[in-house]
Parts: structure tokens; sequence; C-alpha cells
């Protein structure tokens, strides 16, 4: 079953067009990286997806439902939640009360349970998963750390613990493992895989291209705010288009 699908979807900034008709599927369960070179539009399509920008034509579906126009809190609700490139998290709190406030979007109500998280723990209190997922990403031991005295790579690590409050089907990743040294890549890589055993579609963004085919199973990649290739890690390092976009250009800033 798809439970993301971008179809035709364009952003123009005036006369810039930053997106330029991109098209992708994403089934339940499957781990997918979005990449390309610096300035290809893979920021500008997680705003896109995620309802911080709106597409200038196209439409996205997520599990069936147009989100187009959807404010960021209400998609987030829906199930389809993001980490961002530069880490959002509490910088006084500490590490506990930074997950715990990732708790807050269902402050008030009971949150039915999503046929896709049948696998992940379920809690009657917010401290008891709290607690699971402090544990699950590593971090009990920093607990009751401030945030801000945490390392750069492990702030980003909190970000996605934080993210996992919100019981997300889609977890989008931006740049996850950017900061981090290759234990703990390695580290952070494996929990992204366990987080599909645990009912978690992933689609991340990540310019450590090695980690990326280690990890996921489909790859994406956008060039000039177009699709130039998709397909396994083999068939994307292998494909011309690819390797000129990476080799064959000069770096250019993100959009």
């Amino acid at each position: 079953m798809t439970i993301l699908a971008v179809n035709n979807v364009a952003k123009r900034f005036g006369k810039l067009a930053a997106v330029k008709g991109i098209t992708l599927e994403i089934p339940e369960g499957q781990i997918r990286a979005l990449i390309g070179p610096n300035g290809s539009g893979k920021t500008t399509m997680f705003h896109l997806i995620s309802g911080f920008l709106r597409p200038t034509s196209g439409d996205i579906r997520f599990q069936g439902h147009s989100i187009k126009g959807k404010r960021p809190h209400q998609i987030a609700k829906r199930g389809l939640v993001r980490t961002f490139q530069l880490t959002s998290i509490y910088r006084e709190m500490t590490v506990r009360e930074n997950v715990t406030m990732g708790h807050h979007i269902h402050a008030g109500r009971r949150a039915r349970p999503r046929p896709t998280l049948e696998k992940l723990p379920r809690f009657e209190a917010v401290e008891e998963s709290t607690g699971w997922i402090l544990d699950f990403m590593g971090l009990s031991d920093e607990a009751e750390t401030t945030a801000r005295l945490l390392p750069a790579g492990m702030q980003r690590v909190l970000s996605i613990a934080t993210a996992l409050a919100v019981r997300p089907t889609l977890l989008m990743l931006d740049e996850p493992l950017a900061g981090l040294n290759p234990t703990e890549k390695s580290d952070v890589a494996q929990k992204i895989a366990s987080l599909r055993d645990h009912g978690i579609t992933i689609l991340l963004v990540e310019h450590d291209v090695r980690s990326v085919l280690s990890v996921c199973e489909l790859i994406t990649v956008i060039d000039f705010g177009e699709k130039i290739a998709e397909g396994t890690a083999d068939e994307v390092t292998s494909n011309p288009a690819v390797i000129e976009a990476y080799l064959g250009k000069q770096s250019r800033h993100d959009a």
C-alpha cells in the first residue's frame, strides 16, 4: 500500500523553479532516500511534503488523502512527522523534558492506534513512553542532561527521539547523520532500520551517500529540481545522469 504519493509537484519562487514536476510513491514500511547535489531541491521537497511550503502545482497524498495546503501541525497529527537540518530542540530543557514535550500534540485526547504502528509499544503514561524512546535511541544515560550541553551529533539523535514521541507512521529525517562520528553513524543507521521493523516508514535526506546506500531500499535522485533517477543502490550509483550530477558539476547552495 502506498503511504505517500507526490504527484507532479512543482514549486516556483517568482521566476525560479525550485521543484519541477516531481512524482514519487513510497509504500508502507520502506526506507527511502532522497538525494542530490547541493541546490538540487531536496530541502524544498521536504518543506512541500511536510506543509512548510505549498506547491505551486501538483498534489501530495498521505494515506490516500490530499495534504496539499494543510498546516505542518495538521499533517503531523495525521502521522507524517519530520526533523530538520538544523536540530529543533529545547536547548535549556533536559533530554527527558525534550522527549516529553514531543508528546504534546496528543495532549487532551487519546490517540487512536494506527494500523502501521501495531509493533510500536504503546503506553498509557507519557513517562513510560518517554522512557522507552530514550532507551531505544540510546539516550537514557543523558536523560537529565541539559540539551545544549550535548555534542551536536547527539542533539540530532535527540531531535529524532522527540519526533518519535509524536508517534509517526511516516518519519522524514533531514540529514540525520550529520555531525556524527563513524561509530555514531553506524549506530543511528541501525536504529533507523529498526524503526521500520516497528512499523514506521522512513523518508530521509542525507549527504553521506555511503550511509544512505547501506540502509535504504530505494533511492530517488533529484537535480535542479527534477527527478533524474530512481532505483536500488546499484542502479543509482551506475546511472550516468547521477554520476554526472555528483561529479561533473560545481557545488551550489541547497535550495
